[in-house]
């Protein structure tokens, strides 16, 4: 038995209970067909960069599960046939994989980012110290224009 993690966008215009339905609908699929859901991570309603089936918008759900590999095949093709489900992706997850939110706000994951923070190398610290630099001189020279431009409407000499 496999882990496998199941990322699922449904249409927004259904109505939440309906969108609720549907996604509980999807769980029991993957319990009939003989698989476990270990963790689950609704993310709501989500814009689109680009429209899918004439929506700018949908409803992301993700779960991850573990089933046998053979019954795959059965929720792929249900789930391909469902009209509400605009688009799905199935994947096969790694060994050790950890799930996470990633709906969580910041705050609440700040001991996860000073972990990675301490795992950065020293090459990308300079980067970002590089980077940080060029966003101060790009505000700067925005500043010096904002200020020679207010110098020249200010003026009394010109006339607009």
């Amino acid at each position: 038995m496999k882990n496998y993690e199941l990322m699922v966008i449904v249409q927004p215009d259904i109505g939440i209970d309906a969108i609720e339905k549907r996604i509980e609908n999807i769980r029991k699929l993957i319990t009939s067909q003989g698989g476990e859901i270990f963790y689950e991570d609704i993310w709501g309603f989500r814009d689109f960069a680009y429209k899918i089936k004439k929506y700018d918008n949908g409803y992301y759900a993700i779960i991850n599960f573990t089933i046998d590999g053979q019954q795959i095949a059965e929720i792929d093709k249900t789930l391909r046939l469902e009209k509400e489900v605009l688009r799905y992706m199935i994947v096969v997850l790694p060994k050790g994989y950890k799930p996470r939110s990633y709906t969580i706000d910041a705050d609440e994951n700040e001991e996860e980012n000073k972990v990675v923070e301490k795992k950065t190398s020293p090459k990308k610290e300079t980067k970002k110290k590089e980077n940080k630099e060029k966003e101060e001189d790009k505000k700067s020279s925005i500043e010096e224009v904002d200020e020679k431009l207010k110098n020249i409407i200010d003026n009394p000499d010109l006339n607009f």
